[in-house]
């Protein structure tokens, strides 16, 4: 139906009966277009985390049968679950990175303090704890020392 309306060039455009014109409340065009009962009772992660930056339980939970406590715990657990997912891929590229240092990035760490770009790009260096930092988490992934003491000589025996 709605292709029938939508028109790219004015010169197409047509009249409307009076039933085309009416307007029509809570009958959607396609059963994809209606929300499930459960969709609309189900608070979406941007609800929660707003609730929660305020403080407050929403006003309609217990009128709607939600019990607040146990959809900020199934929320939190959630957001740990992917917090620990996020934090094992910045594991794992700040161990690519590591890895793949050169002689020339360790020289230039131990004499100038300059740590290649592409590490700085995920970590933040903690200058009391000499840990680097992840930056989207802001936890521990790593220390300098995994620079300090990396081993080149495999890669000095291959040249």
């Amino acid at each position: 139906y709605i292709d029938s309306i939508l028109r790219s060039n004015p010169k197409d455009r047509r009249e409307f009966t009076d039933e085309e014109s009416k307007l029509v409340s809570g009958q959607p065009y396609a059963a994809k277009d209606q929300d499930t009962y459960e969709q609309m009772m189900s608070m979406e992660d941007k609800e929660i985390r707003f609730w929660l930056s305020v403080n407050r339980t929403p006003p309609y939970a217990a009128e709607c049968g939600m019990e607040w406590d146990n959809v900020v715990k199934e929320y939190n657990e959630r957001q740990e679950l992917l917090k620990k997912e996020g934090i094992s891929d910045d594991v794992k590229k700040y161990n690519e990175i590591i890895d793949s240092l050169t002689v020339d990035d360790y020289e230039n760490f131990i004499e100038e303090g300059i740590l290649p770009e592409r590490l700085l790009s995920l970590v933040d260096e903690d200058m009391n704890s000499n840990n680097f930092i992840s930056k989207k988490w802001n936890i521990p992934i790593g220390s300098i020392f995994d620079i300090i003491e990396k081993d080149f000589s495999i890669e000095k025996m291959e040249d």
